[in-house]
């Protein structure tokens, strides 16, 4: 049932709560009531302007706690970009719609469970409006029943089964999430049929069909835009599920600020379901606290992180390490766009980080300048040489959301 708060503007719908409806601070109270499982006693979704304060800036320097997608424009380049880019390039690439985190927003369309994450982690928020629905669990034994599949066939060796009950579990998610807008009615029609065809204002596209790069008259691909849009998806769904992803990580971020130590790791990259992190030590549990090394084994670990069984393999919400590197490089362009390498140590580079040979390292250096000199490659006694042509010492970990 959707309820609409005191104060709300007459073009929002829905059912008031009593004959003045909700106040802010009654909807704040019902938000911070919360359950024995952490669990809000609102449902829903709310319409709100979110602020972080100062003391939230503080304690977040790095990465701000709001994931939204804002319209950037050229004056927001900073750092190697802005003196990367040409002017041109800039109109080019500019204004655009990107995912980024920050510190405040607006007209931000929050779960229950992420505005409750907020409000205890101290950003204020003004509400607009707010929906509230009956918390229920109607995926539960599907989704179960899908990871009893994926687990039934890790054990079976099928790779086959394996990928149909993922695609099958994710697919849903990915159906409500559908822009209809986008689809066409495709045809393929001959000369009579082409007149008939560029006279529709619907017609979106139209080609040729050719074969071995050669015509084949009289035939033509056209393209209609929709006559009829019908917007009958539970995008709600869609929207609970992905917000609460980025809500799973941001929660997660916590875990590391409060459990490591500071300066041994660095946040590099994320998308929906994995993120990249950069450490100082070979495994995470190197840079646990002392003090807190007890908790992080009897409870963080248990909570978070799958073991080698493959029930917990599969389980939704649980972290494994999908890949890593202890020497190379990772390049992202884009979400899900992504490559990572392993690079070897030469045998150069063994010299160079031999201590025996620390007093001489720079007869070593002026020794490769020079052969990389003579096989063209410039050199000389740029010593930088070197440095661009080693990786980053330490281990990057790419780690995935079951």
């Amino acid at each position: 049932m959707p309820f609409i708060f005191k104060g709300a503007p007459k073009n929002y719908t829905g059912y008031a709560l009593g004959d003045e409806g909700v106040t802010e601070d009654e909807f704040r109270e019902l938000l911070l009531e919360t359950n024995a499982d952490g669990e809000s006693r609102f449902f829903g979704f709310a319409m709100v302007d979110l602020f972080s304060t100062e003391q939230v800036i503080a304690d977040h320097p790095e990465i701000p706690p709001i994931f939204v997608k804002k319209t950037l424009c050229a004056e927001d380049l900073q750092g190697d970009l802005l003196n990367t880019l040409s002017e041109q390039q800039k109109k080019n690439l500019f204004p655009c719609d990107e995912n980024v985190f920050c510190y405040h927003a607006e007209n931000y369309l929050a779960t229950s469970d992420t505005l409750l994450y907020y409000a205890k982690k101290g950003i204020t928020f003004k509400l607009k409006y707010f929906v509230q629905y009956t918390r229920r669990k109607p995926f539960h034994k599907f989704i179960r029943s899908m990871v009893a599949d994926r687990v039934q066939a890790v054990r079976d060796k099928d790779a086959s089964l394996s990928n149909l009950a993922k695609f099958l579990q994710n697919s849903c998610v990915g159906n409500f999430a559908v822009n209809r807008s986008r689809f066409t009615d495709t045809k393929i029609v001959a000369a009579d049929g082409l007149y008939r065809a560029l006279r529709n204002p619907l017609l979106k596209q139209m080609e040729t069909l050719k074969s071995d790069g050669h015509r084949v008259d009289p035939l033509h691909e056209v393209s209609f835009k929709k006559k009829r849009i019908i917007e009958d998806l539970a995008i709600h769904i869609q929207i609970f599920v992905y917000q609460n992803s980025k809500l799973l990580f941001f929660k997660f971020l916590d875990v590391l600020r409060k459990y490591m130590r500071e300066g041994s790791y660095r946040f590099c990259y994320c998308d929906t379901d994995s993120f990249l992190l950069a450490l100082t030590r070979p495994t995470l549990e190197e840079h646990v606290r002392d003090e807190l090394r007890q908790e992080w084994d009897n409870i963080i670990v248990k909570k978070w992180f799958a073991t080698d069984e493959p029930e917990s393999q599969k389980e939704p919400g649980l972290l494994k390490i999908e890949e890593q590197i202890t020497r190379g490089w990772f390049i992202a362009l884009s979400p899900k766009c992504y490559i990572m390498s392993e690079c070897y140590t030469s045998d150069f580079e063994k010299k160079l980080l031999d201590p025996a040979n620390r007093a001489h390292i720079y007869k070593l250096l002026d020794e490769y300048n020079n052969t990389i000199a003579s096989e063209g490659g410039g050199g000389g006694n740029d010593q930088n040489t070197v440095a661009k042509k080693r990786s980053a010492k330490g281990v990057a970990h790419m780690i995935k959301l079951k």
